[in-house]
């Protein structure tokens, strides 16, 4: 439709005297000038966000194993169709910070992507294992020596590859972001608000001269700043390393509640200084598209409802002593199967749990115990483990698998499957026995009982 305005000349002809195609209306300049900025801003952006992508993210090469089902899309995280999805999150001091890469926090978040529980486990930095290429040592020296060892992933690939044999569990992703990285974080965020229980005075923080200072965060609901955050999270002197790593979860939770808002995500003012932080301080084998489907998961999380667990003395399961004149912290079992199983039961798989496979497990060895050891690690895994007891013989060579189900219960069937061959066991697999469980094991010489 024309909506010039027509008036007839002298000679009674309709002239164009005023146009609406060609005037400038008045809100035209301002929205130009708009648009301009977001264009420029978008670009700056996108720039800023292509040159920080090449400086944190590398190439995953670990925690890669195919999905039980194979039924995982393509644009979905690795673990999705495992049941869950688990980070590894380290902290360590960075430049200018005595051994800056070694990990003071080291953390296993796990997601289950189909009812978004999450929950996180803290491993205390001075757990005491073997390390490849480093002998026995402190576990947060793993990622210092994946580094300066030069292995493929570096410290990231070997981090995942000790947690992920240390807890049993598969390690898909991790991130290591350093002190400064951290500060920055919780700066651009405009800083966190948390509760905290109890008054903190640390009288031996710290400084960045190699001296001390005391510092003081009071009970209650408080908002801090980056470098009060960090001092909250660092602080162990008047308390202890497992006191911290309880703090420093609230605090990730805390950041992740922040971070997920609205006004956070979609403020330009706030999205440059994020990027920046992470930019240079923080490295991550989570690829771009990967960390827009963990958004849209995260967004689902209710915070309230995470689960928050760390591996102490107070759980039965570690203690602290010396060896070769270094304090370390050593499980009190002798060996990590009470940590695994403290793992496992805290990292619950809903698809084994929705089978609810009936399991009867029977030792087809002499060793008679070898039924019940097996039996103990799948409960702890969320197995409906029905009946323990003996094979009708006991020269079983090689682990026998019944499925009575006709493979109705598949992820329960696959997980077995999976998890014996971590074992280095290769199952048979048959139909029908004579029990009326869904699933028999028959366990035979080639389990070991770890």
């Amino acid at each position: 439709m024309d909506l010039s305005l027509k008036l007839p000349d002298k000679e009674g002809r309709e002239i164009e005297e005023v146009s609406y195609h060609h005037r400038k209306l008045w809100w035209e300049v301002p929205l130009g000038i708009f648009l301009g900025l977001v264009i420029v801003t978008a670009g700056v952006l996108f720039y800023k966000t292509f040159v920080a992508t090449k400086k944190i993210i590398q190439e995953n090469v670990s925690g890669s194993a195919p999905a039980i089902l194979n039924k995982v899309g393509p644009r979905e995280l690795k673990g999705e169709g495992d049941g869950r999805i688990n980070f590894l999150i380290l902290g360590m001091g960075g430049e200018g910070h005595s051994g800056p890469t070694l990990t003071d926090t080291i953390m296993v978040l796990s997601i289950d992507p189909r009812t978004k529980n999450v929950a996180m486990l803290s491993i205390p930095r001075d757990l005491y294992l073997y390390i490849p290429q480093n002998s026995y040592n402190r576990i947060n020296t793993m990622y210092w020596t994946g580094e300066k060892s030069k292995v493929k992933g570096g410290g990231i690939a070997m981090s995942k590859e000790i947690v992920s044999d240390l807890l049993d569990i598969n390690i898909h992703y991790a991130v290591v972001v350093d002190f400064e990285g951290f500060k920055d974080i919780v700066g651009a965020l405009g800083g966190v608000t948390l509760n905290v229980e109890k008054d903190l005075v640390d009288t031996q923080y710290p400084t960045p001269k190699g001296g001390y200072q005391t510092i003081r965060i009071k009970k209650g609901s408080t908002t801090m700043n980056g470098d009060t955050a960090l001092k909250y999270a660092r602080s162990r002197h008047s308390t202890s390393d497992f006191d911290r790593a309880e703090r420093q979860q609230k605090l990730i939770v805390a950041i992740k509640d922040k971070a997920f808002k609205v006004e956070t995500i979609l403020n330009p003012a706030k999205v440059p200084g994020l990027i920046d932080a992470l930019g240079e301080h923080l490295k991550t084998d989570i690829q771009l598209w990967e960390i827009e489907r963990l958004i849209k998961i995260s967004k689902e999380v209710d915070s309230s409802k995470i689960v928050n667990k760390v591996i102490n003395g107070e759980e039965g399961l570690v203690k602290t002593t010396m060896i070769n004149g270094m304090s370390v912290v050593v499980p009190l079992s002798g060996d990590y199967s009470e940590i695994r199983r403290f793992a496992h039961e805290i990292f619950v798989d809903t698809y084994i749990t929705d089978e609810n496979a009936s399991i009867e497990v029977l030792s087809g060895t002499k060793n008679t115990s070898s039924a019940k050891k097996l039996a103990s690690v799948l409960k702890s895994y969320g197995y409906n483990i029905t009946n323990i007891g003996n094979a009708d013989k006991t020269d079983y060579k090689t682990t026998v698998i019944y499925d009575n189900t006709k493979g109705k219960k598949p992820y329960t069937l696959e997980f077995l499957k999976k998890r014996l061959s971590k074992l280095s066991i290769k199952p048979q697999i048959k139909e029908q026995s004579y029990s009326n469980a869904d699933i028999v094991i028959i366990v035979g010489s080639d389990y070991k009982g770890k």
